[in-house]
């Protein structure tokens, strides 16, 4: 059976990414709590192997930002000044999201 989310359920920073380019989701469907425990501790402890992956990703997206502030300046004709991007390392996880289907809808 497939368990259909509600957009109304939803935080709207998981759906709209605040328009930026970046952030991943994985959905998956967990029926036993037990194996939901273990899912999200093997997410939690693996977090580490992420990093490498993570760092390089904050350093794609900070060099798009500074193209994108090239190509405004040079639009511009603006002359004269300096920038500099610089991602700060590590990014932040801002979440693990559980989604618990709601009893009676």
């Amino acid at each position: 059976m497939t368990q259909v989310l509600e957009l109304d359920d939803i935080q709207g920073t998981v759906l709209r990414d605040h328009r930026l380019p970046f952030g991943a989701y994985i959905f998956a469907r967990i029926d036993d709590a037990a194996h939901g425990r273990e899912f999200i501790r093997r997410v939690i402890d693996g977090f580490d192997h992420l990093s490498p992956y993570l760092d390089q990703m904050a350093e794609r997206h900070g060099q798009k930002l500074l193209d994108a502030h090239r190509r405004v300046r040079i639009a511009s004709r603006a002359r004269g000044i300096r920038y500099d991007v610089q991602p700060q390392l590590p990014p932040d996880l801002l979440g693990i999201y559980i989604f618990l289907p709601a009893r009676g809808k």
